[in-house]
């Protein structure tokens, strides 16, 4: 599967939450300059149960009634949108719970992207185990778009890609990235910045031969304008996060080998440090997309250093 050609289809994700409404444009845009059919996804996992007399099995008739007065919920919060006019975008409601919805979402509907709002508050960062957005990583195999929203914060009127960033290390996801970075530069018309971070101290010779393997792998991109190539030293997610703010980056695409139980407790990978402290939306892309994209792009096992992955 060629990069180029890797989002037709897009999903976003509501809660019918005013915070998740704060997708719906982001995804709007992107179906609109991708020409990518949308669709507006609404997992019920059921009632809550409060009591244990709650706990009685509903009947059919009863699901029933609850599924179609949803569906023509999510349908009016669709038509009521004003981002989604001139889209037309299909509702999708998935019955079930998150874990095997999303599944389900992801190998059924062939999804090559998923959009969702991660809740968070001003005072205390949201992105925790457990969490809608977490679990949408841990569980796609497509690439998923993470945009951080807060209560306070209404829907942004406007949303632009105009300079891309991707760290890469050079290993299968981080490569992944860089194709899907590049698609989305070509498709918006922005520009690319590919960074490199070498931990430690002065990067010497070594930031020379990086800054060369850089320009190779993006030698192969076509993505318009030639690629800005940045080396850093320091800590991966300190610069990461860093580069993004001096040079008003719009959207930042990192690799991933996604959420391990450990990772789910510890939170420690550069991507969720992004994912929880940059300014912009970040769009994690997956190990497997690289692994089976044949010669799409560059050779990802050729440029392969030590380091390993920015999960």
């Amino acid at each position: 599967m060629k990069m180029a050609a890797m989002f037709h289809s897009i999903a976003v994700t509501t809660d019918f939450s005013e915070i998740s409404r704060q997708a719906f444009l982001p995804a709007a845009v992107l179906a609109r300059t991708l020409e990518a059919r949308l669709q507006v996804v609404h997992v019920d996992s059921g009632p809550e149960i409060h009591t244990t007399w709650q706990c009685a099995s509903a009947s059919r008739e009863t699901s029933e009634l609850r599924r179609a007065t949803i569906a023509e919920k999510l349908d009016r919060f669709i038509a009521e949108e004003p981002a989604f006019r001139g889209i037309h975008p299909m509702p999708k409601l998935i019955v079930g719970e998150a874990a095997d919805a999303l599944r389900a979402l992801d190998e059924r509907e062939d999804m090559d992207l998923i959009v969702v709002s991660s809740h968070a508050h001003e005072d205390v960062k949201h992105f925790v185990p457990g969490s809608f957005a977490a679990r949408v990583i841990h569980l796609a195999r497509c690439p998923v778009l993470i945009l951080r929203s807060f209560a306070a914060t209404p829907p942004s009127e406007a949303f632009y890609i105009r300079r891309v960033l991707v760290p890469i290390d050079f290993s299968p996801p981080s490569m992944a990235a860089l194709e899907a970075a590049s698609s989305l530069a070509r498709a918006f018309g922005a520009s690319l910045e590919i960074l490199s971070v070498i931990e430690g101290g002065d990067p010497g010779d070594e930031g020379t031969e990086q800054t060369e393997k850089l320009r190779v792998a993006s030698a192969g991109l076509a993505c318009g304008e030639t690629p800005r190539i940045v080396v850093r030293s320091g800590k991966p997610s300190e610069e990461i996060l860093a580069e993004a703010a001096a040079r008003d980056i719009d959207l930042i695409v990192m690799g991933s080998r996604g959420l391990s139980p450990v990772e789910q407790i510890t939170l420690g990978s550069v991507a969720e440090s992004a994912i929880q402290n940059a300014s912009c939306p970040v769009l994690v892309v997956k190990e497997h997309l690289v692994l089976g994209s044949g010669d799409s792009g560059p050779d990802a096992r050729a440029l392969e250093t030590t380091a390993g992955p920015m999960r």
